[in-house]
């Protein structure tokens, strides 16, 4: 499940880095700031119930 969630906004494709419960990545992707790549967000972060903290990064992810 999802714990946490960076997400890079310094560029136009934003990506998403997803650690699980025990500080793994377990997911990443990119999307756009449109209502479909709002819905990938929902979808992929959110799915098996999890409500994760979020983390906008908007100078970019190291």
């Amino acid at each position: 499940m999802i714990r946490s969630v960076g997400i890079d906004l310094h560029q136009g494709q934003h990506r998403a880095r997803c650690l699980n419960e025990r500080a793994q990545p377990c997911d990443s992707f990119s999307f756009q700031t449109t209502p479909e790549g709002l819905a990938t967000i929902e979808e992929r972060v959110f799915r098996d119930g999890a409500n994760p903290i979020i983390v906008l990064e908007p100078a970019g992810l190291p």
